[in-house]
């Protein structure tokens, strides 16, 4: 399977209540296009936002606006889940490894964390910790 191929099927969406996990390959094959998602979720409710901030006195325009926003924020959660990824916060994804996540936040480069179960983003470590963490385990 060429890695193009490989990326078009990581990237498949997969089908509802589905449990997916990842490997960190996986993880990083998927970003690129959670990134991109969550980029133009992010401009979008930066926009709507500011928008938002210029009608405070009017409440009906308020409203709408409120709602533009929760409806970016609940349409990029569905997009995570559909990539088997979780949203954890706002512009934070998760990609279950099977014991713990490997955990992103917009906007970083790469999944450079992971946190355990129970952990959440304030719980994470960098992955080279892990790494020499569970090397030593071995030994």
């Amino acid at each position: 399977m060429g890695v193009v191929a490989k990326v078009k099927f990581m990237a498949d969406i997969i089908p509802i209540h589905q449990k997916r996990t990842f490997s960190l390959d996986e993880a990083r094959a998927v970003l690129p296009i959670v990134r991109r998602i969550t980029e133009r979720s992010s401009d979008s409710y930066r926009m709507v936002r500011t928008r938002l901030d210029a009608v405070r006195r009017d409440p009906s325009e308020c409203v709408r606006f409120e709602e533009r926003l929760h409806d970016i924020v609940v349409d990029w959660v569905e997009s995570m889940r559909r990539l088997g990824c979780e949203a954890r916060g706002l512009w934070i994804v998760d990609f279950d490894r099977g014991d713990g996540f490997y955990c992103w936040k917009y906007p970083e480069e790469d999944i450079m964390f992971f946190h355990d179960y129970d952990g959440g983003f304030s719980a994470r470590i960098p992955l080279e910790s892990l790494n020499s963490v569970q090397e030593e385990e071995v030994l």
